[in-house]
């Protein structure tokens, strides 16, 4: 089975991009299954896109949501995305692009990384037709969120 898990902490961070999005969550991530053994691949600041297994993954955070995905996850799509840097870069943008958003705006990032991500940017590019017509440069935990909410059943 995959999924597509959303959580929260309690750390700053997570406060902030809660706070700007409008959210009740604050990190996304896929999860599935190798070798009988449940992973989640994610994007975080600390080591970039990564596969964590499940429990450490939900160390320290609180499972907010989890939808089931009938698409599977490319292991060859998760392995070529390995070790990009998160990408703070795009942090910095995405404030502009949520204050746009706030006043029913919408606003591009200038550039593009292919060798970073943030976490919501690395599920939507990994499950590209769950989320189809959502931009992956743009695109938040809450936008993930409400997508699956409407389209997914709960896991």
């Amino acid at each position: 089975m995959t999924s597509i898990v959303f959580t929260k902490s309690r750390d700053v961070f997570s406060g902030i991009i809660r706070w700007a999005t409008r959210s009740r969550v604050s990190h996304v991530g896929v999860g599935f299954e190798i070798d009988g053994v449940h992973v989640v691949a994610h994007a975080y600041g600390v080591g970039g896109v990564q596969i964590s297994r499940r429990s450490r993954f939900l160390s320290g955070r609180k499972l907010v949501a989890e939808f089931v995905v009938e698409e599977r996850v490319s292991l060859k799509n998760v392995v070529e995305t390995l070790g990009d840097r998160y990408d703070y870069e795009s942090i910095v943008f995405f404030v502009p692009v949520i204050v746009f958003r706030w006043f029913g705006r919408k606003f591009k990032k200038p550039w593009v990384s292919s060798d970073a991500a943030v976490c919501s940017e690395l599920v939507c590019r990994l499950h590209t037709t769950a989320f189809f017509g959502l931009d992956p440069e743009t695109v938040t935990p809450q936008d993930l969120l409400v997508r699956c909410q409407s389209r997914l059943p709960r896991a």
